[in-house]
């Protein structure tokens, strides 16, 4: 007959780095207060960095092994994670070979080819933005229009019209996504850059639903009259509370009219285009 696992039954210690295997003689020490006759020595057996240094190259120490015997309920794992930092990857080549990129959101591994940030939300506004404080600022404003971003894109500093073309293509590869928001600031990242990797990205995507554009920075003027020469549909707003108060509502229009299985097209007509 099984016996029940009960809360007293848990025993929880918190492992320092620095500390190495003395961990064994605390767990041993809480084993002899429960009274129970396991022998910890036997059943439980872990590596640790031993100096705290996670930047060592020998990867073995990364990792903490725990052993169990089924037939005495001995000790063992019940949950564990890792967090490796990816500037360390150059160092720790081994380890980030056993990544299983499987287990991820392909829309999230296909970003990290092109090193853009993505991170995939529950709502409805596709957003592209440089610089992650931006970014959360950009997200925090849809929000106090009442809409829901769709997902977290940081294109970075130094990204290229083709990652920005990428971009677009991961953006709108989610279902959810029925309006897209770009709110750069060009202060390293040139505003014509993204100004041509959205061009391209509108044409070769084909792409239906609308894109408000707000830019400043570096270049600004250059990249307005690439945007406007395109004759696509692409708005541009100066102002950020403009252009999320433009996207939520234009966001809305489009979700109503999948609701009712409709199609929605939206155009510039020729007498915007010529006043922008």
């Amino acid at each position: 007959m099984a016996s029940l696992i009960t809360r007293s039954s848990v025993l929880k210690e918190i492992i320092n780095p620095k500390v190495g295997q003395k961990i064994l003689g605390s767990v041993a020490a809480a084993q002899s207060q429960q009274q129970r006759n396991l022998n910890v020595q036997e059943h439980v057996s872990y590596k640790l960095l031993n100096d705290g240094n996670i930047a060592t190259p020998n990867t073995q120490k990364l990792f903490n092994y725990i052993k169990f015997n089924r037939l005495t309920a001995g000790f063992f794992a019940l949950d564990a994670k890792f967090r490796f930092d990816d500037n360390g990857e150059f160092r720790q080549k081994e380890l980030f070979a056993m990544r299983d990129w499987t287990q991820e959101d392909p829309r999230e591994v296909e970003a990290a080819k092109y090193d853009l940030n993505y991170i995939t939300l529950d709502g409805t506004i596709g957003c592209m933005v440089n610089g992650a404080g931006l970014a959360m600022a950009t997200m925090d404003i849809i929000k106090l229009y009442g809409g829901d971003p769709a997902n977290f894109l940081d294109v970075g500093g130094g990204a290229t019209a083709q990652a920005v073309k990428e971009a677009f293509k991961i953006i709108t590869a989610d279902p959810k996504v029925m309006c897209i928001l770009v709110n750069i600031f060009g202060g390293i990242m040139r505003c014509d850059v993204i100004a041509e990797g959205i061009i391209a990205a509108a044409k070769d995507l084909q792409m239906k639903m609308p894109i408000v554009c707000r830019l400043q920075g570096t270049n600004v003027n250059e990249a307005r009259e690439l945007i406007k020469k395109s004759g696509l549909r692409i708005i541009p707003r100066h102002d950020l509370d403009e252009a999320a108060n433009l996207a939520v509502h234009l966001a809305k229009i489009v979700e109503l009219a999948r609701e009712v299985k409709m199609d929605v097209s939206f155009e510039i007509p020729d007498s915007v285009k010529k006043s922008k």
